[in-house]
Order: structure tokens, then C-alpha cells, then sequence
């Protein structure tokens, strides 16, 4: 492999924060991104459930992230997104965020494991970080969020 070729291995993700921790999600797991709509209320569910939602008539289950992982958000006016993810067994939820950013393409050489000194409300939830522009990403692994939700 040329030394050109080895520069350009690099990992797409989708970046958003929740308060002021960056994240970000591999791309290929991504089915939709929106503002977050009204939610229907389930009652008698965990605290991290929001609501339902009706994304082109699928039912969407969608999920309070920072609840989740712990972080503390602004309660400001502005509005939400939600990034809508897909599990294996074709059920679609949703996650609430403060803000989504970009897909942005992440070099190879800035992504390192799991370090031992990660935060453990993170940890069950990611694959890695990346380390980039004067900024931390924590990279998610959209199985283990799925899999803590069932």
C-alpha cells in the first residue's frame, strides 16, 4: 500500500454534542437526522424513553441521549435534533441531542481505543476516541446502545 493511499484510510461519522462533550456515530448506521418533532408520550416507561414518534409511518422509539449518558444539557429554548439509527431486528430509534454537527471524515491515526480513564457513563456506549482539531470525539458503537435499550 502507497504512502497516499495509507493517509486517506479515514472513518466517516456523524458529530454532535450534548452539552459540551463532543460524540460522534459511524454514518453507515445512520438512517435520518431531524429536528425533533413532537413526541407522544408512553407512560409507565423508563426515564430515558421521550416518546414515540412517526417517521414515514414507522413508529420510532426515541431516546433522551443525555439521560442515557449522563450528561448534563442547557435547558434552552432552542430546538433538538434527533439522529434516527436502525437495529439488526429492523426496529428504528431515535436519539435526542443538543446540536448535530457534520459528517466529517476522521484519519485512521487519530482514532485509539478505548482509554482506561474514560468516564464509565461513556464507556458501555463506545468503540473509541478520536482525537482532532482541539477536541475530543467520542466515538459511539451503535450496537451497544441498541443492546442496553432491549
Amino acid at each position: 500500500m502507497s504512502k497516499t493511499q495509507h493517509h486517506r484510510e479515514s472513518q466517516q461519522l456523524l458529530t454532535f454534542t450534548l452539552g459540551e462533550q463532543w460524540f460522534g456515530i459511524p454514518i453507515h448506521s445512520v438512517m435520518d437526522v431531524m429536528y425533533t418533532p413532537t413526541l407522544t408520550p408512553v407512560p409507565l416507561v423508563n426515564s430515558t424513553i421521550g416518546g414515540l414518534l412517526n417517521l414515514r409511518g414507522r413508529i420510532v422509539t426515541s431516546i433522551k441521549t443525555n439521560m442515557l449518558f449522563h450528561v448534563e444539557t442547557g435547558e434552552d429554548s432552542s430546538p433538538t435534533m434527533s439522529i434516527v439509527l436502525q437495529d439488526d431486528d429492523d426496529e428504528m430509534f431515535s436519539f435526542i441531542v443538543d446540536k448535530v454537527f457534520d459528517i466529517e471524515d476522521f484519519p485512521a491515526e487519530d482514532f485509539e481505543k478505548l482509554p482506561s480513564n474514560l468516564h464509565d457513563k461513556w464507556s458501555p456506549f463506545a468503540r473509541g476516541i478520536n482525537k482532532s482539531n482541539d477536541r475530543l470525539v467520542i466515538v459511539l458503537d451503535h450496537k451497544k446502545i441498541l443492546d442496553q435499550l432491549h
